[in-house]
């Protein structure tokens, strides 16, 4: 007992003295404070309420009686890859409450501080600091979206395979880990796929590279092993194929024109063409290469001249119509990017890291991918960007002996963590519940108003049985004097 006492003293003695032991609490409180902010309130976000978390109850077998979705959202469903929501619904039934479906995206993003952590030796709250500082991965971190969980993962795909190239070895957990981490992304969102497949690209030639430029048997066999963890992790998409003869059902989609693939969705999805989904795009933008949207939204063009106080939201067309410039356009906080980019040429000149060179290639290709991709501008699809330059240019400064830089780096950080937290739309510390109890709620038209009473949310989960109503908006009333229509 004395010995057990001693060594805990001694533990604690140290935690005391280290310097890290302090924002590491920090970092600790941070994601207390988004859980909190996730079980508090509901997801009123439209994907929400539309789909994810319709998608959610119905794959845990926990909607309704006469639950009911749209024939197009029905679509999706049969044929969207649904890994996260499938996690969701998980959540949900275990905490018998649908808030608890918003947990998804804060757990996946503390495994991606844990892992890193962990593979990098680099101290939680540094990677920590830099994460939040993204308004986009704040905001999500308590949405019930599912695009940060994907992104997460999909990042580790992109570490792993740097850790490839770093090391020059792999052994068969590297890419066990890089398939597993790869494959749960691809099948948890569409438009990650065409990523995933260039990471796959990219560590064929890696492991070419690591062989010394040679075929031989191991190498061969090596990549029947990919190949086969490839097939495993694109389940969803052989499905697909079978079931549909579309891998990306219900989506129709055109691949440089030589490929075709039809589906119910009426908006081709098309590699380099802006016109898939125009209502997405700014009026004074519409027309535009999208290249050029991509660009302006990652440089957040415009983004700043908005008077409203609140420039980010959960998918940046809370606060605007599609007549600002601004509309859909941003979320990454260009300052982070350009900061992040300055430490990584910092290290380059310093290092002159050949490595580092082929780590900012690999992203910088996909990158170019995602800026010729459908929905380019829309930058919630893409947080791995963020996610994978701000992790390589804190571990890659860590490896400098340069404590100045690196104190002066971390809290520049904090301060673009704090315009972060300033300019962010329904913010973290937002303290409004919204219990989930039988009230009214107004639903509304173009040119009619009605009212249903249900317990809360599954009111946005029934379709009204009067064919000529069709739901627009949905507000919540105390009482409603108006007709009560009847749910399916």
């Amino acid at each position: 007992m004395p010995k057990f006492k001693n060594l805990t003293k001694q533990t604690l003695t140290r935690s005391v003295k280290d310097p890290n032991t302090y924002p590491n609490l920090l970092s600790i409180v941070a994601f207390a404070l988004i859980i909190r902010r996730a079980l508090v309130q509901f997801d009123f976000s439209w994907d929400a309420r539309a789909y994810h978390l319709p998608f959610a109850s119905k794959l845990a077998n926990i909607y309704p009686d006469g639950y009911t979705i749209e024939p197009f959202l029905e679509n999706r469903f049969d044929g969207f890859p649904l890994l996260m929501n499938l996690v969701q619904g998980i959540l949900w039934r275990l905490g018998g409450d649908p808030r608890f479906a918003n947990l998804l995206n804060v757990s996946c993003l503390i495994f991606f501080v844990a892992y890193v952590s962990r593979r990098y030796q680099l101290h939680p709250w540094k990677i920590t600091l830099s994460l939040l500082s993204v308004p986009l991965i704040l905001i999500h971190s308590y949405k019930s979206y599912i695009d940060l969980a994907t992104n997460v993962f999909l990042s580790l795909a992109f570490l792993v395979l740097f850790d490839v190239l770093d090391n020059k070895r792999f052994q068969k957990r590297d890419l066990f880990l890089f398939f597993l981490f790869g494959g749960i992304a691809a099948n948890s969102k569409y438009n990650i796929v065409g990523v995933y497949a260039l990471l796959c690209i990219a560590m064929v030639v890696v492991l070419y590279w690591v062989n010394e430029y040679k075929f031989s048997k191991k190498l061969l066999r090596t990549y029947g092993f990919c190949l086969v963890l490839l097939l495993i992790t694109t389940f969803s998409y052989s499905k697909n194929l079978v079931a549909h003869q579309n891998p990306f059902y219900p989506q129709s989609v055109d691949l440089f024109g030589a490929v075709q693939f039809d589906g119910p969705d009426s908006r081709t999805q098309s590699l380099n063409s802006s016109q898939t989904d125009l209502a997405a795009i700014p009026v004074a933008l519409r027309g535009e290469p999208i290249y050029k949207l991509f660009a302006y939204s990652v440089l957040e063009i415009d983004l700043y001249s908005d008077n409203s106080g609140q420039l980010f939201s959960v998918d940046q067309s809370n606060r605007q119509t599609a007549d600002s410039r601004s509309f859909k356009m941003g979320g990454f906080m260009v300052l982070n990017l350009l900061f992040w980019s300055s430490l990584i040429l910092v290290t380059l000149v310093r290092t002159r890291s050949k490595r580092l060179v082929g780590k900012v290639a690999v992203l910088g290709a996909a990158v170019a991918l995602v800026a010729m991709s459908p929905g380019s501008w829309i930058l919630r699809y893409w947080l791995f960007i963020p996610m994978v330059l701000a992790s390589v240019a804190f571990v890659s400064l860590e490896k400098l002996d340069k404590p100045d830089l690196k104190l002066l780096s971390y809290v520049f950080q904090a301060c673009l963590l704090l315009i972060s937290l300033r300019f962010t739309h329904d913010g973290l510390l937002q303290n409004r519940p919204n219990p989930i109890n039988v009230t009214s709620y107004i639903l509304t038209d173009e040119d009619q108003s009605a009212c249903i009473e249900a317990s809360f949310p599954e009111a946005f989960m029934y379709r009204i049985t009067n064919e000529d109503f069709e739901l627009q908006t949905v507000q919540r009333a105390s009482s409603c004097s108006l007709d009560y229509l009847p749910l399916d």
